[in-house]
């Protein structure tokens, strides 16, 4: 876990490397509050809510995290710290927990990326309202569908990642095998016109 400074507010970004072959960032918000687009099976089963009620450090992480998000300073802190780590960790997970929970929040992730160019960035997201058309090449955006989704509020261009029994699920998506150093497809899904399935856990 790295610590950043936003202003004057202490933020978190995780540099995982237990997955991904050659390491990569994340940054995670609260779950819910910033979920704009949750079903109520998300709700239900959401994990990143188990770990904000088991680990007593990550709620508050998480709730710095979003103030940080809505300061000015955000995208040049983030830039920042991306640049002095891109070369040992050359992915960063937006959200492994919470969503782009409004258009200026996105907007500030879409001048990140494209401020990083040798980093590939990824993001599951439900916000199928906001507008993503400005979204640099390397930043992966999968459309996140629950069972209970809408379908009709989902974009029709771009990957999605279908969780559990899914309606109208395509016949080529890939199945996650759950060994993502081995794999790594997700982040670049839209490279190969691919969609992928999860198993609900």
């Amino acid at each position: 876990m790295a610590r950043i400074f936003v202003g004057d507010v202490a933020a978190d970004i995780s540099h995982g490397n237990r997955k991904m072959r050659g390491g990569f960032m994340v940054f995670n918000l609260p779950h819910k509050v910033t979920c704009p687009g949750r079903t109520a099976l998300c709700e239900r089963i959401c994990y990143a809510r188990k770990a904000e009620s088991t680990y007593k450090e990550v709620y508050p992480s998480r709730v710095r995290n979003l103030l940080a998000s809505k300061r000015p300073e955000f995208v040049e802190a983030v830039i920042r710290h991306i640049q002095r780590n891109a070369a040992r960790r050359p992915f960063f997970r937006i959200h492994e927990s919470g969503d782009f929970y409004n258009q200026e929040y996105l907007d500030k992730w879409i001048e990140i990326a494209r401020m990083c160019q040798n980093v590939k960035f990824l993001a599951f997201t439900k916000s199928f309202a906001l507008d993503f058309s400005n979204v640099p090449a390397n930043m992966q955006i999968v459309w996140s569908i629950m069972p209970d989704t809408n379908m009709n509020t989902v974009p029709s261009a771009g990957s999605r990642a279908y969780a559990g029994a899914c309606q109208g699920m395509p016949e080529n998506v890939l199945e996650c095998p759950g060994k993502c150093n081995e794999c790594g497809m997700c982040w670049q899904l839209g490279k190969f016109g691919l969609d992928v399935h999860f198993e609900i856990h």
